[in-house]
């Protein structure tokens, strides 16, 4: 029985050769299949090697959740969006304007959890 794309990323992230490897697929197949998943599969950068995570739904919410910075005189404005990702961890996807340290510890955004 072959595991799906999707499958395969609800255990976390994986590079296009950890994919091929699990799923049996060429790079090419695996690649359509990113594309196919759209806004479901983020890429995340760590080093020359892209790896790629499933998002999924949560709070009872998307998997896009916003997240606003509120200035001393109530106004607001979009800091970054939080992207839950399927194997319980959390991406932060930046907007412009958003402190670098809000890309956690390895400045990848990925963060294990949200406590």
């Amino acid at each position: 029985m072959s595991i799906t794309l999707a499958e395969c990323l609800e255990n976390g992230p994986l590079t296009s050769k950890e994919i091929q490897a699990a799923t049996g697929q060429t790079q090419s197949a695996v690649s359509r299949q990113i594309t196919a998943l759209g806004n479901r599969v983020i890429r995340l950068r760590s080093g020359r090697t892209p790896r790629y995570a499933l998002t999924c739904n949560a709070f009872g919410a998307d998997d896009k959740l916003p997240l606003y910075r509120v200035d001393p005189h109530g106004h607001s404005a979009l800091l970054a969006v939080i992207r839950p990702l399927a194997h319980g961890a959390f991406f932060v996807e930046p907007c412009q304007g958003m402190p670098e340290v809000l890309l956690g510890d390895n400045g990848n955004g990925l963060y294990d959890g949200l406590s």
